[in-house]
């Protein structure tokens, strides 16, 4: 399957310890003309889902927060995996780099493709580093 090129969002830390277990992000750049969101938020995972994600990421929408998906980790790297899509129905793989060092987060979205293997689409992402 072709996989197509993500969108790309960027995101910088705000409110830097001012939550116990949620950082929020504000966008510095990205790839699309009009970005989905400007502000996230990560939340660790506190065990009450059954999935167990390792983070919970949720965007900024008409000022409500609004949970996107769970954050999966990816083998041994800083890149988590998880999905959008409406009614159990998966629409877009998400993959996350988490960079904890330099307060960072990019988002990358492949629209119209899911598969529930990241690593096609974190090899086409190294890539283009």
């Amino acid at each position: 399957m072709n996989i197509p090129q993500p969108q790309i969002l960027e995101f910088t830390e705000i409110n830097i310890g001012k939550f116990k277990t949620t950082k929020h992000f504000e966008i510095v750049q990205y790839s699309t003309e009009t970005p989905e969101t400007d502000k996230i938020n990560i939340v660790k995972d506190r065990q009450f889902a059954q999935s167990l994600p390792d983070y919970w990421l949720s965007y900024r929408l008409n000022n409500r927060w609004r949970r996107i998906t769970g954050l999966f980790k990816i083998g041994n790297t800083n890149y988590y995996k998880g999905d959008k899509g409406y009614k159990n129905v998966k629409e877009c793989l998400v993959i996350a780099l988490i960079d904890n060092d330099n307060r960072t987060v990019t988002i990358y979205t492949f629209k119209d493709y899911y598969s529930s293997d990241p690593t096609p689409a974190l090899d086409l992402i190294l890539k283009s580093i």
